[in-house]
């Protein structure tokens, strides 16, 4: 039986799309028969990821795998090398339940780290917010406790232990959620990275960037999962926006930074911290450098919010075949050229396109 990871990785700063990606890939392997899907969710509640469910009720999960909104049957699972705010993970679960998913096969690693009142505190002392736009939610501060072997992980509490057991999420020990060695069924991995390529640590922008890198390499090992285990097929999907976003305030340098009004889109916020978004235009050195550092060729590049570009696609799925008609030829002529620009640019090939926040087509 085949065993298949998919690593989703953001290539600029963050909000991409990786949510809309990740709901898309397990929903593509649940469609295979026989399949068991492991959605595992890494880093911490820094950054939100957007998934809509069936309903198209929207849901902007910090903690748990989108999986859970997807379908019931995922097994989700909040990797070892993540940092977990216990009360954020219990408001997602009680919510997503309130609206109709049950969250029934959610484990969080035993050896996740625990954010605490006193990492927020600290980070606001140390005025993260204001120097390089960090969210501030403590996620770097736990970070370095970690490192200095201070800091506590879910296991070390049992008060956190009976919060967690009692709200029906299991404690898991390494790799116990993921049965590499059963190979009686067919498995497949959703790895979701958070951040982005342009928010790690060695990309060329610290100060201003995240607490850690945010490769697909950096997310395999918060996962605790090797890419060269015998057996695995590894795929990494580099999620690119027409107009990549950073947060507001003094957060970092952006290409041909722009306005919503400018571009003609009405402003984004942030899922974590509702700040109006920083928006600029498409980085091709940005895009080609997370090309390479996550694979260079062997990465499938997704390009999101295509229709911020070409409005006329808005909605377009695997079902449309005919962009002559939808676009006219001398605007399906623009989009084509436009399409191999970006792959000639980046070194790689577009696997996927994202049209609307609950629609996509793969190439």
């Amino acid at each position: 039986m085949e065993q298949r990871l998919h690593v989703v990785v953001g290539a600029q700063y963050g909000s991409e799309g990786k949510g809309h990606v990740a709901a898309r890939l397990v929903s593509n392997e649940l469609a295979i028969t026989g399949t068991e899907v492991i959605n595992i969710r890494v880093a911490g509640p820094n950054a939100g990821h957007t998934v809509y469910d069936s309903q198209g009720r929207r849901f902007g999960l910090r903690s748990v795998p989108v999986g859970a909104v997807v379908s019931d049957d995922v097994v989700c699972y909040i990797a070892p090398g993540s940092e977990v705010d216990i009360d954020v993970l219990l408001a997602e679960v009680n919510d997503l339940r309130q609206r109709g998913h049950a969250v029934a096969r959610l484990a969080v690693s035993g050896e996740a780290t625990i954010i605490t009142s006193e990492h927020r505190d600290r980070e606001k002392e140390e005025g993260l917010t204001s120097r390089i736009g960090s969210t501030g939610v403590g996620v770097g501060a736990a970070r370095a406790d970690r490192i200095m072997r201070t800091a506590m992980r879910v296991i070390d509490s049992p008060d956190v232990v009976k919060r967690l057991t009692d709200a029906g999420i299991s404690i898991a020990e390494p790799q116990s959620v993921y049965g590499f060695d059963d190979l009686s069924i067919d498995k497949a991995f959703i790895v979701e990275g958070t951040q982005g390529y342009g928010l790690g640590t060695h990309a060329g922008f610290y100060p201003m960037s995240t607490s850690s890198n945010a490769r697909a390499i950096d997310f395999l090992a918060m996962a605790d999962i090797s890419p060269w285990r015998h057996g695995i097929s590894v795929k990494v999907w580099l999620v690119a926006r027409v107009n990549p976003i950073r947060v507001a305030g003094n957060s970092g340098w952006m290409k041909d930074e722009t306005s919503w009004d400018e571009i003609g889109l009405e402003p984004e916020l942030t899922t974590v911290t509702k700040r109006v978004r920083r928006v600029g235009g498409w980085d091709a050195e940005l895009v080609s450098n997370a090309v390479q550092s996550n694979g260079g060729s062997a990465v499938s590049l997704v390009i999101s919010m295509l229709d911020h570009a070409f409005p006329e696609m808005y909605g377009v799925d695997d079902s449309t075949t005919d962009f002559g008609t939808l676009l006219g030829a001398e605007r399906e002529q623009e989009f084509h050229a436009w399409i191999v620009g970006i792959e000639e640019e980046s070194g790689t090939r577009i696997g996927m396109v994202t049209t609307s926040p609950t629609t996509s087509f793969m190439r």
